[in-house]
């Protein structure tokens, strides 16, 4: 679903709350928080999608990674999955369910957060997932309201995995590209929230389904700011810019009309704005990052083996939020 359709889905609800919610799919977060005591808040969210690859065990271990994101994004850690199966009511080996199922507890057991239970069903083609429980400090939560002007702009993983594997699909992906994004995508993210929570103050949220351009809006609405994007610094995964002109997926498309609203896209071509704009599936990190501790973090993340990128910074407020330079 595209980001504005979402959008006036939301806001006609007008979802009922608690005191002790401390964030909400009102507020738009990547997961509802809820105060247990002054020392304690717990996680919760779930995502649940169509298969992204042909491979069943790669697809749950992408779902997996994807669905824990959500918790590492604002800091905390997972505690307890519950795995969310739909497969076809003919002609679905149970093989292939097993291997789902399989490759999502490998990641499950790689975040220390164990599948304990979970729901299946009947549809017309496979989708999987995981709901997520997490916990974490109260006064240690990161959310999208502390990005301020000067702070660098880092995201940990590259982009393209839209394009890559619509590309995929259609059997048009070099394999080299195709397993270079399977890796990414099943990558977690739990080093780069260990290393984000470092940091003095912070505002962050993952890249997915709304593209890196529409997720990093909602950090610049939560914190009142604009962002300048260095195009040349943006990490892409192999393969992405020569499949970009040929494999948008719809969810990309989408992306891009919304991304248009806020964006002066500068002197980027059509592959870049797709880029900028493509459908994420297990993306990386987006953090705001003091630019006197960015040194630091830097360091940190590579320690632990990851790969981030400055992509720019955050600016004040402007009539585009986003210029790409």
């Amino acid at each position: 679903m595209g980001q504005a359709d979402l959008e006036a889905i939301l806001k006609e609800v007008g979802f009922f709350t608690k005191p002790e919610i401390i964030t909400s799919i009102a507020s738009g977060d990547d997961a509802g928080i809820i105060r247990l005591s002054d020392e304690l808040a717990l996680i919760q969210t779930v995502d649940v999608f169509t298969a992204v690859v042909d491979d069943p065990r790669q697809y749950g271990r992408i779902a997996a990674a994807n669905s824990l994101s959500d918790v590492y994004a604002m800091g905390g850690r997972p505690v307890t999955c519950l795995a969310i199966m739909a497969i076809p009511a003919k002609d679905f080996p149970a093989w292939a369910a097993s291997e789902m199922l399989t490759g999502a507890n490998e990641v499950a057991a790689e975040a220390d957060a164990p599948i304990v239970g979970g729901h299946s069903l009947k549809l017309p083609e496979p989708a999987f997932g995981l709901a997520v429980t997490g916990i974490a400090h109260p006064d240690k939560i990161i959310g999208a309201d502390a990005a301020q002007p000067g702070d660098a702009i880092v995201l940990t993983k590259p982009l393209g995995s839209g394009i890559i594997t619509t590309a995929g699909m259609s059997e048009k992906a070099p394999a080299k590209a195709l397993d270079a994004a399977i890796a990414v995508m099943s990558h977690l993210n739990r080093s780069a929230s260990e290393a984000m929570l470092t940091l003095s103050r912070t505002a962050a949220t993952d890249v997915t389904g709304f593209g890196m351009l529409g997720h990093l809006l909602h950090i610049l609405e939560g914190s009142q700011v604009g962002a300048r994007i260095e195009l040349a610094s943006v990490p892409l995964m192999q393969g992405a810019m020569e499949l970009a002109t040929g494999f948008v997926p719809g969810g990309t498309a989408m992306n891009y009309e919304f991304a248009g609203a806020f964006t002066d896209f500068g002197a980027a071509d059509f592959a870049q704005k797709m880029l900028l704009c493509d459908a994420q599936t297990s993306g990386g990190l987006l953090i705001a990052c003091p630019n006197d501790e960015l040194g630091e973090l830097m360091a940190i993340m590579g320690e632990k083996g990851e790969q981030p990128a400055v992509i720019g910074q955050i600016t004040e407020r402007s009539e585009h939020l986003v210029t790409i330079v």
